[in-house]
C-alpha cells in the first residue's frame, strides 16, 4: 500500500513539472514588482511564433477613410464636444503613460480632420 502511494507522489510530482517545463512565460506584475513568470496554461512560444517576415517586404500605411471634416453639422458639433472632452482629460492627468497615450489619440483624431492628401504610404522593411 505504501508503495502505491510513493508511486502516485511521484507520477504527480513529475506531471508537475512536465507540465511547467513547456509552459509559457508571462510577466506577473504585483503592485511596484514585474517578474516573468512560466504559465503551465500557456503554450511554448516556439510554438506560437509568427513565419518570419521575408526580405524586401513592404510595409503599406492604409489610406484614411473617412474624414472629421466630413461629417454632417450635428455629428461634428458631437465629434468637436467629444475631442474637447479628451483634451481637458489628457490636460488633468499627470505625467505618465496614460497621458502620453490619450496625447496620441487626441493627435491622430486631429489629423483626420485636417484635408489634404490621403494617399499611401510604403516604407521598405529592414
Amino acid at each position: 500500500m505504501l508503495r502505491f502511494e510513493i508511486a502516485a507522489v511521484a507520477l504527480a510530482a513529475l506531471l508537475a513539472f512536465a507540465a511547467t517545463a513547456h509552459a509559457g512565460k508571462v510577466m506577473s506584475v504585483d503592485g511596484a514588482t514585474a517578474r516573468m513568470v512560466r504559465d503551465p496554461l500557456l503554450p511554448r512560444a516556439s510554438k506560437t511564433a509568427l513565419p518570419p517576415v521575408p526580405r524586401g517586404t513592404r510595409i503599406v500605411a492604409p489610406a484614411i477613410r473617412a474624414r472629421a471634416a466630413s461629417l454632417p453639422t450635428a455629428e461634428r458639433k458631437e465629434y468637436e464636444a467629444a475631442l474637447a472632452d479628451a483634451k481637458r482629460t489628457r490636460d488633468a492627468l499627470p505625467a505618465g503613460a496614460a497621458r502620453a497615450e490619450l496625447s496620441a489619440v487626441i493627435a491622430n483624431a486631429r489629423r483626420s480632420t485636417r484635408a489634404g492628401s490621403s494617399r499611401r504610404r510604403a516604407s521598405p522593411r529592414r
